[in-house]
């Protein structure tokens, strides 16, 4: 059975963005973010952690999924994420800078899927991944792994 669509050409323009596409543009956002949600709960030294803000980490990598992909290419998208950034970071009061580097990975991880970046998204997410258990481990004389 031949294909209905094109995979390639679905990508190619911001004017005809499709319903396809924005679905396999926000599916590795949602789960790289589900699964940096996951090793921040895992990672956390307190016993008890906001739900909210799970619920907050995980959706702020969708909403700049789609936010890049509404914007589209050219100087309009460095200055909507740098906008994207600059509300997160002066607008919302984080007791723990921890919690705000989690946003920040996640809000990269958004942004790099909304531009079709997938590697880089993926690679980021992995090597915050990675040096998220590291310090834990290091940092910690009884380590979990």
């Amino acid at each position: 059975m031949p294909f209905l669509f094109n995979l390639s050409d679905a990508f190619t323009s911001t004017s005809d963005i499709n319903f396809l596409a924005t679905n396999f543009t926000a599916l590795p956002s949602f789960l790289l973010s589900t699964l940096v949600a996951y090793v921040y709960v895992w990672t956390l030294q307190k016993s008890t952690y906001s739900r909210n803000y799970l619920q907050s980490i995980v959706l702020i990598s969708i909403i700049a999924c789609v936010i890049i992909l509404s914007v589209g290419d050219g100087i309009a998208r460095g200055v909507g994420i740098m906008a994207a950034v600059g509300i997160v970071r002066f607008r919302t009061n984080f007791k723990n800078p921890r919690d705000t580097t989690f946003l920040f990975t996640l809000l990269a991880a958004g942004i790099a899927c909304g531009a079709n970046a997938f590697i880089v998204a993926i690679k980021g997410t992995f090597f915050c991944f990675g040096i998220s258990v590291f310090t834990l481990c290091f940092f910690q004389p009884h380590c979990l792994l």
